[in-house]
């Protein structure tokens, strides 16, 4: 901060090598004066700073993201292939990553919870609780068992995470997107090749000659559920644990030529998959969707006041035209198919929900705590910045103060 003293007309220059009295009277009186006038600056500045802006008083454009989760990397790995991501973009906070970027026109926060209740919960009260310009909706896609058929789409109105015992409830406008999606969205019926090793990105959309035979739909309504058997701990991710028990989309940016060898040496393993989650091996005939997240993100989004839907893609139902035994054998062979059906739909909703805010914020980066406050109105607080002011006005050498 440049200091210019108004003790001499512009233009004129005092003598440089013969000061006299006068000319010390008046450097005196000039410094006199800049400090008085850093004190009277400083104290109005922090005043005003700590009085509320008025309604009219223009404010900088903090509008929320909305959360985007999916348990697996391969119910994230859609998203990431259809928004605008970046490195730059991708921050950590309590072990979870996060990918602030753009997806369907809105500005999006993209997680990958892993799978589970506790990991479901966690991520969504770690995005609310550092998201700095807050979270204006969670939504949820993934695969699901169901008494639907395979590749078809479920939106649940309810879930319960015990059985019936307790219900949360779908956001009713987010329900009316779904709706309304529902009437002109076309899914896909061809299972797809999938990347299950992330050795080849770009062809795990590839179809393979099996089709459903059918035209999968959209179904709005009904109930969820959602549970595990895991006894109330956060599942891990295995490290390079494919398209399942990853611990990051082959394609997430940043990804490097190890995570994908890593990916290659650790195939998805059913014996692991019956073994540790001891998943039921009947697939649900009552439920519009069975799954081990839903029902725990949305008490998290409840618990913050936040609309919730989730969007289950039916991995193992009914209408199989290849008559596999259930779970888990029906899970690994549509798997894919149902995850990037739930995301179709998930995108075009998101599209659609014009009441969504829409502008850049961000997690704070630190992680290790809420944004910071205001300074109070104290006397206190104006004093200490007043003497910090002062003292930097007292540095002759300083051109400028960093703030």
């Amino acid at each position: 901060m440049a200091c210019s003293c108004a003790c001499h007309a512009p233009g004129r220059h005092l003598p440089a090598l013969q000061p006299d009295r006068r000319v010390q009277e008046q450097t005196g009186r000039c410094a006199t004066h800049a400090w008085a006038v850093g004190v009277f600056i400083i104290v109005a500045v922090v005043g005003l700073s700590a009085t509320p802006a008025s309604p009219s008083a223009a404010q900088p454009a903090c509008l929320s993201r909305v959360l985007v989760v999916g348990a697996m990397p391969l119910e994230v790995h859609p998203f990431l292939r259809a928004g605008t991501f970046d490195a730059a973009g991708r921050i950590e906070l309590g072990g979870r990553a996060f990918f602030l970027g753009q997806l369907a026109g809105h500005e999006v926060a993209l997680a990958m919870t892993g799978i589970g209740m506790v990991n479901a919960e966690q991520t969504v009260a770690t995005a609310v609780e550092h998201l700095a310009c807050g979270v204006s909706a969670v939504l949820f896609s993934g695969v699901a068992g169901s008494r639907r058929s395979v590749g078809e789409v479920a939106v649940a109105e309810r879930w319960t995470p015990d059985g019936g015992v307790s219900w949360f409830a779908a956001d009713a406008e987010l329900l009316d997107r779904a709706r309304a999606v529902a009437d002109d969205i076309t899914l896909d019926r061809q299972v797809p090749v999938g990347d299950d090793a992330c050795l080849c990105p770009g062809v795990e959309t590839v179809p393979t000659p099996i089709d459903l035979g059918f035209d999968p739909r959209v179904w709005v309504g009904g109930d969820g559920t959602s549970g595990d058997t895991l006894d109330g701990l956060a599942m891990p991710c295995v490290p390079g644990g494919g398209d399942v028990f990853g611990c990051r989309a082959c394609t997430e940016p940043g990804a490097t030529a190890a995570d994908i060898a890593d990916f290659a040496a650790n195939p998805p393993s059913l014996e692991f998959l019956e073994n540790f989650l001891q998943y039921p091996e009947q697939t649900t005939d009552t439920y519009e969707a069975q799954d081990m997240e839903s029902a725990a993100a949305a008490r998290a989004a409840a618990a913050a006041g936040l609309p919730f839907v989730a969007v289950r893609g039916v991995s193992d139902g009914v209408g199989d035209p290849l008559n596999l035994p259930g779970f888990p054998f029906q899970f690994f062979a549509y798997r894919h198919l149902a995850a990037d059906n739930a995301a179709r739909v998930t995108l075009a909703m998101l599209e659609g929900w014009a009441a969504m805010g829409q502008a850049d914020s961000g997690f704070d980066a630190r992680g290790d705590e809420p944004p910071r406050q205001p300074l109070p109105a104290s006397g206190g607080g104006i004093a200490a910045a007043a003497m910090w002011v002062l003292a930097v006005i007292g540095r002759r050498r300083s051109s400028r103060v960093a703030g």
